[in-house]
């Protein structure tokens, strides 16, 4: 670290001239040394966030792909499930317009029907539940994403304010060094 001068020596009329210039080197070399330090984490900061935001919209993408994959085998399995239902349905209304009673063979089938009926709206019903718990599971992790997203920006914002803060902080020491010097520069042409 840069070592500030103690004070400045007296001389006849003022400062001595290369006491306030070794003052206003180590002030200019202070604040450069403070720019460039909060240069570089800012630039670490952006770095670190883009690769956290890349990584992470690439892991929300992987899993919706996923998602949508599963919801699409889902529907073809509903699909199924209802032409299944509709063929029972069909032999449940053929078996009831046959005015004489049923055969043994045909309340078999009669009963198969209404258990494959059952077990489809059974199936059904769970595909449904499912697949709205996904895609609820992927809404969840795409609101905290968000969220996180939102903190990691609110952070870069108050790292950029106290960059600018401390660079206004050096600039006004360098304009109160460069006073100095133009005062003493009047008092020695005095």
């Amino acid at each position: 670290m840069l070592e500030q001068p103690s004070q400045f020596r007296s001389s006849f009329n003022g400062f001595n001239r290369e006491d306030v210039v070794r003052y206003m080197e180590f002030i200019n070399n202070k604040h450069s040394a403070q720019v460039a330090q909060l240069t570089n984490e800012l630039e670490y900061l952006r770095g670190k966030q883009d690769t956290l935001d890349a990584s992470r919209v690439s892991e929300l993408e992987k899993q919706l792909s996923a998602a949508l994959a599963e919801n699409d085998a889902l529907k073809h399995r509903i699909a199924l499930l209802e032409h299944n239902l509709q063929e029972a349905k069909a032999a449940a209304e053929s078996f009831a317009a046959q005015p004489a009673a049923p055969s043994e063979s045909e309340l078999e089938a009669y009963r198969r029907a209404e258990r494959v009926e059952r077990v489809a709206k059974e199936r059904a019903r769970q595909v449904g539940q499912q697949t709205a718990q996904a895609l609820g599971d992927i809404s969840a992790r795409m609101d905290g994403a968000a969220e996180q997203l939102s903190d990691m920006a609110a952070q870069l914002t108050q790292q950029l304010s106290q960059l600018r803060q401390a660079v206004a902080g050096s600039r006004q020491a360098v304009q109160e060094a460069a006073r100095m010097v133009e005062a003493l520069n009047a008092e020695i042409d005095e």
